[in-house]
């Protein structure tokens, strides 16, 4: 409540920069990222949504910025873009990464068309389907089927395989994206239905947040609304804080991570001079057919 009225733009209009983040193509901040929104809301309403591929802004970016190491061994990547700019597990780094890499990709634009980034928002393929799931099937034009929530998955996977193999066309989650926005504009809103995969979104990190003025983003973090590296433990005596944490990045521009399972083990044994050794183990499986 102490934040609310700045966040929703009740001083001034507010901007967001979305990141629409294909979690089936897992990366550590999410997922890959093909397309973007800019939001834009005054007195608690949205006064513009603009989707538009990641593509479009990364082809205006002239700054050369260094990627992370594994981007640079295993893409390569000389330069970083707003595509991959979600490679860190702490979503708050990765908002200040891609805003800034938004922010030198615009800065050229005529004058009026330039933006301010005022937070950075982060939804997943799983949001757009816990949306889909409350109002129900949409159609996209480009597709000849509406999209529900039983058949969302089979149709990511389906059309941005398309695009793999034809090296272009539209992101999956973009179309969608709009197409949701339309819908909730045509339709009443089922404000509760909403709300429930709005909050469950939250939770389950789905949909998180990151925003520049500190005091606003410590109850982000406190409230766990940006999936960011916080570690509240108290130190004590006798008592040591073991952390373990596991990044995940598919490379391989392919949607696998929907077929992917895993099974985590963890040992730690303590000896009698009190040396503390650990022993990981993860182990990975494809459950997709050989088709």
């Amino acid at each position: 409540s102490d934040i609310l009225p700045e966040v929703l733009g009740f001083d001034s209009e507010k901007t967001y920069l979305v990141l629409l983040q294909d979690n089936t193509e897992l990366r550590p901040g999410g997922g890959h990222i093909g397309s973007i929104a800019v939001l834009k809301v005054k007195n608690g309403r949205v006064t513009e949504f603009n989707v538009s591929p990641v593509s479009q802004i990364d082809d205006k970016l002239t700054t050369s910025i260094d990627p992370p190491f594994a981007l640079k061994r295993y893409l390569p990547l000389d330069s970083l873009t707003l595509e991959d700019s979600n490679f860190d597990p702490d979503f708050i780094n990765n908002a200040i990464t891609s805003s800034n890499i938004y922010s030198l990709a615009t800065k050229n634009l005529p004058a009026g068309r330039q933006v301010k980034v005022d937070g950075v928002i982060g939804v997943d393929s799983i949001f757009i389907k816990n949306l889909i799931s409350a109002i129900g099937p949409v159609t996209v034009s480009e597709m000849p089927q509406k999209i529900d929530e039983k058949n969302f998955d089979s149709l990511l996977s389906t059309w941005q395989n398309k695009i793999n193999e034809l090296g272009e066309g539209d992101d999956f989650l973009g179309l969608v994206t709009i197409s949701l926005k339309k819908h909730l504009e045509k339709n009443d809103k089922p404000y509760f239905a909403l709300t429930q995969q709005v909050g469950k979104s939250v939770r389950e990190k789905h949909l998180m947040f990151a925003h520049p003025t500190l005091a606003f983003q410590n109850i982000f973090t406190a409230n766990n609304w940006s999936s960011s590296l916080w570690d509240n433990r108290r130190k004590e005596d006798n008592k040591i804080n073991d952390y373990l944490g596991i990044s995940e990045a598919n490379l391989g521009g392919n949607n696998v991570n929907r077929f992917i399972s895993r099974s985590i083990s963890k040992r730690v044994s303590v000896s009698e001079k009190g040396n503390i050794s650990s022993k990981l183990t993860i182990g990975f499986k494809n459950n997709s057919s050989s088709k």
